[in-house]
């Protein structure tokens, strides 16, 4: 009998373990479909259904970066208090703080988060909320230490230290981009005429 047992014991674990990975394969493309359903109502401005389908991907698996990504854009450009959106960026950040497109995708949100009006994204300091204008600075400034030879980071670091007035700290950026990939300075689009 104890033969049996362990037979009918070892059919049982079998599928427990098919079950899980059911379980979870089938959490990971619904998580998937919900993303991509709320990216599309994203792009047709149909905000607040492009918000429950953020949440129901976060809902099928939250330890995806890129779902908390979207959920603080959407969040975003529903004019919802900033605090929220910044906890789903740094959420997304702290998941996988080595995701460089994570980081790279981060930075364009953390800018207009600085803005007090949306509608008015100018480089005009008095559109600027002094606290994430401090928040975007240090996010800059953290994510050119952290990936100071990725000329991509550092060109797009300028752009948006040009966009903020950072003068110094664009000045930096573009020696930089001059060191790493001179040719830049000549044809990308963010830097023509910088030096």
């Amino acid at each position: 009998m104890s033969g049996n047992m362990v037979k009918i014991f070892g059919k049982i674990l079998v599928s427990v373990i098919y079950l899980f990975a059911l379980y979870f394969f089938t959490c990971h493309i619904l998580a998937e479909l919900a993303y991509n359903t709320s990216q599309s109502y994203t792009t047709k401005i149909k905000l607040t259904e492009a918000l429950n389908y953020a949440n129901k991907s976060l809902n099928y698996n939250s330890h995806e970066p890129k779902y908390f990504y979207n959920k603080a854009k959407i969040l975003l450009l529903l004019e919802t208090p900033k605090v929220e959106t910044l906890n789903n960026l740094v959420i997304a950040q702290n998941l996988n703080p080595k995701n460089v497109v994570t980081l790279r995708n981060s930075l364009p949100l953390y800018y207009f988060l600085t803005l007090k009006n949306l509608q008015d994204a100018g480089s005009k300091t008095e559109n600027f909320d002094k606290w994430y204008f401090e928040k975007t600075k240090t996010f800059i400034s953290s994510l050119k230490k952290a990936y100071p030879n990725d000329a991509g980071i550092i060109v797009l670091a300028a752009k948006y230290e040009k966009k903020l007035g950072l003068t110094k700290e664009y000045g930096e950026s573009i020696n930089a981009v001059g060191i790493l990939r001179p040719d830049l300075l000549k044809w990308h689009p963010d830097l023509i005429g910088t030096k």
